[in-house]
């Protein structure tokens, strides 16, 4: 099924989560222009863009960087802060030079939060506390209800987040 998807200038790139292909569409048509493989050994999470480079999550400590063009892998970063690295990276966005990862993860340190990214080093420079939003508390830490995604809003400056399952 698919997983993350991002902008590439007149493009969306998307990617399926254990089947290891992605698409590219057409931003106005919506029509399928290619498909691409990635690595089989790691599962498609999140994407980003910063205007050269797509960044990929899998679900590990590690963003994967691929190119636009080719969107084969370039590089990666390896995620961490002060306690070592920084696992379960799910959904991503690129906010004014920062990498933002939403945490898909049930407990520890970084349950309910979003980690802002230096994409240059992997260091983690703050959190967001998502702690307390989630609209069914009694289900707080049922995998059904786990926090999942989040998207920004560059016009309005806003940042989304939804979980599974999640009523609005």
């Amino acid at each position: 099924f698919a997983e993350g998807i991002t902008i590439v200038d007149n493009k969306i790139v998307q990617i399926t989560y254990q089947q290891n292909v992605g698409f590219v569409y057409d931003l106005n048509s919506l029509n399928k222009v290619s498909e691409f493989s990635y690595p089989s050994n790691r599962e498609g999470w999140g994407l980003a863009y910063d205007g050269q480079k797509i960044f990929n999550s899998s679900g590990s400590s590690s963003i994967y960087m691929l190119d636009k063009n080719t969107h084969q892998t370039t590089g990666y970063i390896q995620v961490f802060d002060h306690n070592g690295p920084v696992d379960s990276l799910n959904e991503l966005e690129y906010i004014d030079g920062k990498i933002y990862a939403n945490i898909y993860n049930l407990d520890g340190p970084y349950a309910n939060k979003i980690v802002i990214i230096d994409p240059l080093t992997g260091g983690v420079e703050g959190v967001i506390n998502l702690t307390g939003l989630h609209p069914i508390p009694s289900k707080a830490y049922d995998s059904d209800y786990i926090l999942n995604g989040i998207a920004y809003d560059k016009v309005g400056k806003r940042l989304f987040v939804t979980g599974k399952m999640w009523p609005s």
